[in-house]
């Protein structure tokens, strides 16, 4: 899923109110954990990646 809906699943549903920025760290830190996987540029904002679980199968087009 593009990242930016992610987060914005996120911010709507949890009743703890968290900022966008964490968030996005979290989804790097995360990455860099290898529990999640980035597909795009991540340096730019949620807009210009996608996130994927690593069992999930990432599309070659």
């Amino acid at each position: 899923q593009k990242a930016h809906k992610v987060i914005q699943n996120i911010l709507t549903k949890n009743t703890i109110q968290v900022g966008e920025a964490y968030l996005l760290g979290r989804i790097r830190l995360l990455s860099e954990q290898n529990q999640l996987i980035i597909q795009g540029d991540a340096s730019k904002s949620a807009r210009d990646f996608e996130i994927k679980l690593p069992g999930e199968a990432i599309p070659l087009l």
